[in-house]
């Protein structure tokens, strides 16, 4: 089975089965951002050949992943408008300085094509719930 793509709303999803050789390897279903199919489907060619030369490469295939450290947390509270109190960054400094290298969370990155294709479909914001 290859990969195959459905529509599930304006967006297009993309899952199925990509072959290096003998070998099969599973891609979940993933939403491609995309509203049309031949972009989703240029999505899809990616992340297969992304499938492929990880392979080939290093013999294994894992996810693509992000990884958010306390560090990334203190940068991107730091950067908010408005500023902060000057204590505030000290302690912050602080911190950074005994637990900015703890690994907080690991995040699968779900494949898209780049920003200058224009019929992605617009990223909703995340919730504190998500």
């Amino acid at each position: 089975m290859a990969l195959s793509y459905r529509k599930r709303g304006d967006v297009w999803h993309c899952r199925g089965t990509v072959r290096v050789g003998r070998r099969g390897f599973t891609v979940h279903e993933f939403s491609t951002g995309c509203t049309n199919k031949a972009d989703a489907e240029a999505v899809g060619a990616a992340e297969g050949g992304r499938i492929r030369a990880e392979f080939i490469n290093n013999g294994t295939v894992a996810e693509p992943t992000r990884t958010v450290t306390i560090r990334d947390c203190i940068t991107a509270y730091k950067a908010r408008p408005g500023g902060l109190h000057p204590f505030d960054v000290q302690r912050l400094d602080a911190l950074d300085t005994d637990i900015g290298d703890t690994l907080l969370a690991r995040e699968v990155i779900p494949p898209r094509l780049p920003a200058e294709v224009g019929s992605i479909a617009p990223v909703e914001p995340l919730t504190p719930e998500q």
